[in-house]
């Protein structure tokens, strides 16, 4: 929020998931569709996609939610966010040693099969599954999923959490790179960090190879 000098009137801006913000700006239809497309073809670039809407007010009292502002879509910021030389030579060392990768992230999956591509990550017969699928399916098919997708999109830190608890169900070992979502898991299941779960496996790789 930005206000003029004297406080009487200003400028509302916000960010976020474009969906999020057009449902903000109340698109109809017609604009959605266009919306949805342009999204779509920023992501299969690879970049993280925002959406940007701005709203004016006078006065002091703010609307009860941010919905009854008068947002107007401004447009998509796509922000680049280059894989790192040594990510695909990772993945490769690590299904050589049977270790399976899976990726979940928040970004769209166009965003998400790019990033992929790049890495030499293969999504497996189940495909790219999203978040809201997820939500919408039982536990034998969460489980049947996590049996076969390596590649998970819009995904929120809940849904992650359910995706873990279905692989440890299923008697696999789970180990996680982002400690950004550590906290969230910890409080329900036990989940290792890669670093101490590397450090775990070579310390028993002596004994294996006896």
């Amino acid at each position: 929020i930005n206000r003029c000098d004297t406080g009487c009137c200003g400028c509302v801006a916000t960010k976020g998931a474009p969906e999020a913000v057009a449902d903000l700006c109340h698109l109809d239809a017609a604009a959605l569709t266009r919306l949805d497309e342009q999204v779509n073809a920023l992501a299969a670039q690879g970049l993280r996609v925002l959406g940007v809407a701005r709203a004016a007010f006078s006065g002091g009292n703010f609307p009860d939610i941010q919905h009854d502002f008068d947002f107007e879509f401004i447009g998509l910021i796509g922000l680049a966010d280059p894989v790192r030389p040594d990510v695909a030579p990772a993945i490769k060392e690590c299904t050589t040693a049977g270790i399976r990768v899976v990726m979940m992230t928040g970004d769209y999956p166009a965003t998400a099969a790019s990033i992929a591509r790049q890495i030499g990550l293969e999504a497996g017969p189940a495909g790219i599954v999203s978040g809201m699928d997820l939500n919408r399916q039982d536990h034998d098919t969460v489980l049947a999923h996590a049996r076969q997708c390596n590649i998970y999109a819009r995904m929120a830190p809940e849904q992650k959490l359910l995706l873990v608890k279905a692989l440890k169900a299923d008697g696999e070992i789970v180990a996680m790179t982002d400690l950004r979502v550590q906290p969230v898991g910890a409080k329900h299941v036990r989940i290792s960090g890669i670093q101490p779960f590397l450090a775990e496996c070579l310390q028993s790789l002596p004994e294996f190879l006896n």
